[in-house]
């Protein structure tokens, strides 16, 4: 996954529409943005933790998202909104993800009044933008684990945050494959286990048909050899 770009809407310190531009170049791929003492850049992080999973981490009122200059000029009934663009490019495919709020004045004090779903889309072959329906937050999961996000949008001001051990190691196998190949093997189970695959089929051998006893006999083979491919394949990918 690289980041492309960020826009930002009215969001903490950030007054206004705020666009910014990552260089991406496979030989100039660094950015280094600076500024002083609570000017934003810990703001910058807390806007991915946001627009990805919805999350932040500010010491004061951290629900309280839109600009607070923004909402001591706002009027009684008038509304504002705050929202988070990141684009990304993964796969050799152009994402967008959105999310955003909107906040209202209601005597004298700004509410937050609609929280909006979170939007993704891709750029299809033609260019054109087409919205990525099917649970935009399971995809991405999928591409940066929530659990490993820390470890990418580092907070050094908030080193105690990082996620625990046992929080990384479930987010890692998840990126590897290996939780699925472990749901595998618990699923197949053993002869001992009779709520697994394997115990089923081994419940079934005491018929009396001599056939039948020979297909089940077979079928657990058959899993068993399974079983230990799947084990070859998560010690392999464990040395990777």
């Amino acid at each position: 996954m690289l980041i492309k770009s960020l826009k930002l809407k009215n969001f903490r310190q950030f007054k206004g529409d705020i666009n910014i531009n990552f260089s991406y170049d496979p030989q100039k791929n660094v950015t280094i943005i600076l500024g002083d003492n609570t000017y934003g850049k810990t703001t910058l992080l807390q806007a991915f933790s946001w627009c990805f999973y919805k999350t932040v981490n500010f010491d004061h009122n951290p629900k309280f998202l839109l600009n607070y200059e923004l909402s001591e000029e706002m009027l009684n009934g008038s509304t504002n909104i705050v929202s988070v663009e990141i684009i990304i490019i993964h796969e050799n495919t152009e994402y967008g993800i959105i999310r955003k709020q909107e906040y209202k004045k209601i005597n004298g004090k700004t509410v937050l009044v609609n929280e909006f779903p979170l939007k993704v889309w891709y750029k299809n072959e033609t260019g054109n933008q087409v919205s990525l329906d099917d649970s935009p937050e399971t995809w991405i999961n999928d591409i940066l684990p929530k659990d490993l996000s820390t470890y990418f949008f580092f907070d050094t001001e908030r080193v105690n945050s990082i996620s625990h051990k046992e929080n990384v190691t479930e987010a890692v196998k998840g990126l590897l494959g290996l939780s699925a190949l472990s749901k595998t093997i618990e699923h197949l189970g053993t002869k001992n286990r009779r709520d697994s695959v394997i115990g089923k089929f081994q419940q079934e051998l005491d018929t009396d048909n001599e056939q039948d006893s020979a297909e089940i006999e077979q079928k657990i083979q058959d899993n068993e050899l399974k079983l230990q491919n799947i084990d070859e394949q998560i010690k392999e990918t464990k040395k990777k």
